[in-house]
């Protein structure tokens, strides 16, 4: 059955998802993620057309699984996202700092002619 292939693809991409964060490659983890979305839709058209039905145990099975690998990777996003945020806010603050003591530094070489009188 052609969902069964669907939902293999799925968990596939999943698994391939948790390891390409892992690694920090968010460039192929947004590819698999975009692939990832359209396995799903897929597999949606195709419940949709056929009122009556059901998972095998295998599909269930490999969705419960892609869920909870799924779950893993939101926990390390969402700790990615708040590395970033952290140093966002250490450029900023370091860059009003490194700004207010700019105006000491702008005349860096020059002459100073004291003229007696």
């Amino acid at each position: 059955m052609i969902i069964e292939e669907w939902i293999q693809a799925i968990f596939e991409t999943t698994k391939e998802m948790n390891e390409t964060l892992i690694h920090g490659n968010f460039e192929r983890f947004e590819v698999l993620l975009n692939e990832r979305e359209a396995l799903m839709r897929q597999v949606d058209s195709y419940k949709a057309d056929i009122p009556d039905f059901t998972y095998s145990q295998k599909a269930k099975h490999q969705l419960k699984k892609a869920f909870q690998i799924d779950q893993k990777i939101q926990a390390l996003l969402k700790k990615n996202i708040d590395d970033v945020k952290i140093s966002i806010n250490r450029i900023k603050k370091n860059k009003q700092l490194s700004n207010m003591y700019q105006s000491y530094i702008k005349q860096t070489n020059g002459i100073f002619v004291d003229a007696k009188k």
